[in-house]
């Protein structure tokens, strides 16, 4: 089983990140938005990191790097029942948003297309770390 010292990190890291990241208003200037935008990213990523983690650590598979990794291991993690297809469609959105936010320019983003995201991702992170607990990874 996943050594729990690195899942619990991961959380604390992930518990900071919200706490920096709250509280989100719709009166945010750019600069605001940009940095919500960098935060949304790093929960993501955050997640990533800890199914990666289970899927080398306790599945054995290690991660193939290419253009299609990052959707391949939430796609392969949903698979093999880490997560559940519903939060994996809900991290599906987390992940496109990464992929935008490493590749693009912060200025380009638009506040009303992210902002749930952002609102939602206590949620979303609680939700991941309940699954991982019902499937005794955490």
């Amino acid at each position: 089983m996943a050594d729990r010292q690195f899942i619990e990190l991961h959380k604390e890291h992930l518990e900071k990140t919200l706490s920096v990241l709250y509280p989100i208003s719709d009166d945010m200037n750019e600069k605001e938005q940009a940095g919500t935008a960098a935060f949304v990213m790093n929960i993501y990523s955050g997640i990533e990191n800890i199914l990666r983690y289970i899927m080398e650590e306790d599945m054995g598979e290690k991660t193939r790097k290419n253009g299609m990794w990052h959707k391949v291991l939430l796609a392969k993690a949903v698979d093999r029942g880490i997560i559940s297809a519903e939060l994996g469609d809900l991290l599906l959105g987390y992940l496109k948003f990464r992929h935008h936010h490493v590749h693009g320019y912060s200025y380009l983003f638009k506040w009303d297309e992210f902002k749930h995201l952002a609102v939602n991702a206590g949620n979303t992170v609680e939700r991941f770390f309940a699954e991982l607990k019902e499937r005794g990874y955490f």
